[in-house]
């Protein structure tokens, strides 16, 4: 349901480091999320968008459940806890939700622009 992406390349030298973070997919849109510890965030799926996590600081609890193509819940639940420096991708019809354990700053990507008219925001049956 989740996959967690590793450093493409680090390179270190006296002026500091350069990490590749995402060398993979087709962002349409990025956006930088602050959330105060013990806030949820999410509990929706979306038929079409993949979406992209970098988490720049703090600590955040994820629920994960796939869904079918009519809105269920299907198959096993996962629990990730992830943390500064974790870069993952969670599929479209993945239910999520995430748990703010601690202060976090976090950047995501969708692979379809956000349309305000059409939200491809969707809560299970």
């Amino acid at each position: 349901m989740i996959k967690f992406l590793k450093n493409d390349f680090s390179i270190n030298d006296d002026r500091g480091s350069i990490k590749g973070l995402v060398n993979t997919g087709n962002w349409r849109e990025l956006n930088f999320f602050e959330t105060i510890a013990n806030q949820k965030r999410g509990a929706h799926y979306h038929k079409l968008t993949d979406e992209l996590f970098i988490i720049l600081k703090g600590k955040i609890k994820i629920h994960l459940s796939r869904v079918s193509e009519e809105g269920k819940l299907v198959g096993e639940k996962e629990h990730h806890v992830v943390s500064k420096g974790d870069v993952f991708i969670i599929p479209k019809l993945t239910f999520h939700t995430f748990e703010i354990l601690e202060d976090t700053k976090w950047i995501n990507g969708l692979s379809v622009k956000f349309d305000d008219l059409k939200p491809d925001i969707y809560k299970v049956i």
